[in-house]
C-alpha cells in the first residue's frame, strides 16, 4: 500500500492510461518537505487521472481529464515508520 493511495476511479474505455473518477484516479506524488503546525503535520500531494507522461491526443477524451492539488494532514504522533531487517523484506505474504 503506498503512501497516499490514489483516489476513486476506473480507466476509460477507448482511452488507455486515462481514468476516470477523482481528480488523482491513476498517478499520485506527495511534494517534497512538511509543515508543522499545531497538533498536526500537512504534506502537498498532486493528482492525475493520466497514468504516465500525459496523453497524445488533448481533445479532451471521454471528458476533460483533471489534475488537481491536495492538503494531507497527518496527527501528531500518528504515523509511525519502520526499518525492517534486510531478512523480512523479502517475505513474501
Amino acid at each position: 500500500m503506498p503512501f497516499v493511495a490514489r483516489g476513486n476511479g476506473q480507466p476509460r474505455p477507448g482511452h488507455p492510461g486515462i481514468y476516470s473518477g477523482d481528480h488523482d484516479a491513476a498517478s499520485t506524488s506527495v511534494a517534497v518537505g512538511t509543515v508543522d503546525k499545531g497538533d498536526a503535520t500537512y504534506m502537498y500531494e498532486i493528482g492525475w487521472q493520466y497514468t504516465h507522461g500525459g496523453y497524445d491526443d488533448f481533445n479532451q477524451p471521454g471528458g476533460p481529464v483533471l489534475s488537481g492539488i491536495s492538503l494531507l494532514r497527518l496527527r501528531r504522533h500518528g504515523f509511525v515508520s519502520c526499518k525492517l531487517p534486510v531478512a523480512l523484506t523479502s517475505v513474501r505474504y
